[in-house]
């Protein structure tokens, strides 16, 4: 049986520390339930200081009104907005990553109110401090039983074949992911030639229009899982995601940047888009942030650039449940601007 707070005994209870510190992770409270069906019954005031070190969930009729869940009272309280329907599924998945599922809810509060940049450091911060959990390192264990069949079976990509393809046509630069045996999977390699290719549209004043594709059969299938956690030193690691941004290059260039998306869209697939300006995706797409079933929140500033075009409650939704967005839930969301064959 899961306890369902009034938004008044949670106020109560996070107005009190010694009552407070009750709600954290660290003293076994994985995540707090407050029943958000009652809208005039919320606190007018409510100090970001007293959150609970875990997320809140709030529970809420499946309604019209919550499309728009940035609107409703109890939105500064609330994490995740979810029906009765919802609670078993979310709060297992909660339980299977307690860590990384708190540590991404406090890195969307904080970031809410930053700046871009100052947002896309306290996720760098937060996803360099995660690579040492124990949860990521399990994961990491795991990932290496397989990673040698993985390797055998895939065939190596030539040596010369650019990652990132550059085209210009007069004021307009277009660039296509290319690595499509592999979909796309973004590695180091891969970000290195597209922070170059970006830094050239940024230093050419000339180029007014950027179209951004992937070759194969998916636009960017996340993060090469064969790179995760390979980074020994997180200071290190945290400065290198800093000094060489897609994130920071794509922030700059937003107003330029049209994304062409098709097939899968896995974290950064989808990360990276969202700071552009219009994002097209061809009906077969579909998107997902796997990325806390790892023991990781997204790093390639989808804690950023997505609460931008969704909010933070629903990036925080499908971040924790890890579920697939179809391609119509995404445009009804505004997470891209159109479907285009």
């Amino acid at each position: 049986m899961i306890d369902v707070y009034s938004p008044k005994e949670l106020w109560q209870k996070l107005a009190d520390p010694s009552l407070a510190e009750a709600l954290a992770v660290v003293s076994g409270t994985n995540y707090v339930v407050v029943d958000a069906r009652h809208e005039t019954h919320w606190p007018m005031a409510h100090d970001e200081h007293f959150q609970p070190n875990c997320p809140v969930l709030g529970l809420c009729e499946a309604r019209p009104a919550l499309r728009r869940p940035a609107h409703h009272p109890a939105a500064t309280w609330v994490d995740v907005f979810i029906t009765e329907a919802e609670m078993a599924g979310l709060t297992a998945k909660i339980d299977a990553s307690p860590e990384a599922a708190t540590v991404l809810t406090q890195v969307l509060r904080a970031g809410e109110t930053a700046s871009i940049a100052h947002a896309l450091h306290i996720e760098s911060l937060a996803y360099s401090t995660l690579q040492h959990s124990n949860q990521f390192r399990a994961w990491r264990r795991y990932r290496s039983s397989v990673a040698l069949a993985e390797e055998a079976s895939n065939d190596a990509e030539p040596n010369a074949a650019p990652l990132v393809l550059i085209e210009r046509d007069g004021n307009t630069l277009h660039l296509t992911l290319n690595r499509p045996a592999h979909h796309n999977a973004y590695n180091s390699a891969m970000r290195d030639e597209l922070c170059q290719a970006l830094t050239l549209a940024l230093v050419d004043d000339n180029i007014d229009q950027l179209h951004w594709y992937g070759t194969g059969p998916s636009f960017c299938a996340g993060g090469d899982l064969r790179e995760f956690g390979l980074a020994q030193d997180a200071g290190q690691a945290h400065i290198t995601r800093q000094t060489r941004s897609a994130a920071l290059l794509l922030t700059r260039l937003a107003n330029r940047v049209h994304t062409h998306l098709h097939g899968n869209c896995i974290g950064a697939g989808i990360e990276l888009p969202a700071f552009g300006k219009t994002i097209s995706a061809h009906p077969d797409t579909q998107f997902r942030l796997p990325e806390v079933a790892f023991g990781l929140i997204p790093g390639a500033g989808g804690t950023v650039s997505m609460p931008r075009r969704i909010g933070r409650h629903r990036t925080a939704k499908i971040a924790i449940t890890g579920d697939t967005v179809s391609v119509e839930e995404a445009r009804s969301w505004g997470l891209i601007n159109r479907i285009q064959d």
